[in-house]
């Protein structure tokens, strides 16, 4: 077996066990929901593990390629004003992935892949003051779950130690525009915006896009 082959295998096992808890029903398979972060995937395979970055992005696209996962949110094409063609439809921003029916499906044929549970048992919170480990490994990030003004200074608190000024103060004011739409439907927007500026900094956002995914379903 190769090695993107593998790794395809152990993704999708991590996508549904994601999806199982959640208890969403089967119209979720079709429709989509948010499931975990591509980002903290990715993390969780390239950054201790036997897998480059190459290996993650080709076995994520051989999954979406064979119908087993999808990819969100979806967002509109944005048009310049004075363009002469307009493109009609939608893209995916690669967030975050969600397993499709023929997914799940597949992984009730394969007891390998069915015995895999690797994201629910290595992605950990512990207590008031949740630790995020991926791979037992402590990030050093507590994320206590009593107030979303908690959650919020310790994301400012994070995004301090981001050592290139102009990144680390997009990041910074986009946290308040966050926390205030937090639960609104603007809040969609608060945070792709978010993402979008945390791109290149997905150490430090990491510890957060649990939580921040859970927002997103919970408005």
């Amino acid at each position: 077996m190769s090695t993107v082959d593998d790794l395809s295998k152990q993704i999708l096992a991590d996508v549904v066990a994601y999806f199982r808890p959640k208890d969403l029903g089967t119209s979720a398979l079709s429709k989509g929901y948010v499931g975990p972060s591509i980002a903290a995937l990715g993390m969780k395979y390239c950054a201790d593990g036997p897998y480059s970055k190459v290996d993650f992005d080709l076995a994520v696209k051989l999954l979406e390629e064979s119908k087993f996962i999808n990819t969100g949110p979806m967002v509109p094409f944005e048009n310049k004003p004075d363009s002469q063609f307009v493109v009609m439809g939608v893209f995916s921003k690669r967030e975050f992935v969600y397993v499709t029916e023929k997914g799940y499906k597949a992984t009730q044929k394969s007891p390998a892949t069915r015995s895999s549970t690797k994201l629910a048992e290595n992605i950990h919170f512990h207590g008031d003051n949740a630790t995020f480990n991926i791979n037992s490994t402590d990030n050093s990030t507590d994320i206590t779950s009593e107030t979303n003004e908690q959650l919020f200074v310790q994301m400012q608190e994070a995004a301090r130690s981001i050592t290139d000024e102009n990144e680390r103060n997009e990041i910074v004011s986009r946290l308040p525009e966050l926390e205030k739409a937090r639960g609104t439907g603007g809040f969609l927007q608060a945070y792709q915006n978010f993402m979008a500026s945390a791109t290149n900094h997905v150490t430090v956002s990491a510890p957060f896009l649990p939580i921040l995914a859970q927002m997103l379903t919970s408005k």
